[in-house]
């Protein structure tokens, strides 16, 4: 199962954020946080996920991003959540460190929002 996951995190991999469809405050929000991951964290990956991936959003629906990166080893959740509002104060992101992801890929919960996921970076 987790490589089927893992094919359809690839197979979307190279669509860019302007190919996706969502309102463009969304968007917004969105190409703000993937800036401020990519400055402020070490080998950031970002998965969009839910209806916003499957293109079957409502304007309120949240924006579902799974963050990965190597800067969330060793700290607690709400270690992560005060760095990631500091960037990003909108959203409530799944975080994990690298290794984390990897364990947590044998979830049903994240091999369910992998198999519609569209990795951003």
């Amino acid at each position: 199962m987790i490589e089927a996951a893992e094919k359809v995190v690839k197979l979307a991999k190279g669509r860019t954020l302007d190919e996706i469809d969502m309102p463009k405050l969304h968007k917004g929000r969105l190409k703000g946080l993937l800036t401020a991951l990519k400055r402020g964290l070490a080998n950031p990956e970002v998965y969009l996920f839910r209806s916003f991936a499957r293109g079957d959003w409502l304007y309120e629906s949240d924006i579902d991003v799974i963050i990965t990166s190597d800067s969330f080893a060793g700290m607690d959740w709400l270690e992560r959540v005060k760095l990631i509002k500091s960037m990003a104060p909108k959203g409530e992101p799944l975080m994990y460190a690298g290794s984390e992801f990897e364990e947590k890929k044998r979830s049903e919960f994240i091999k369910d929002a992998l198999s519609c996921a569209i990795k951003l970076l």
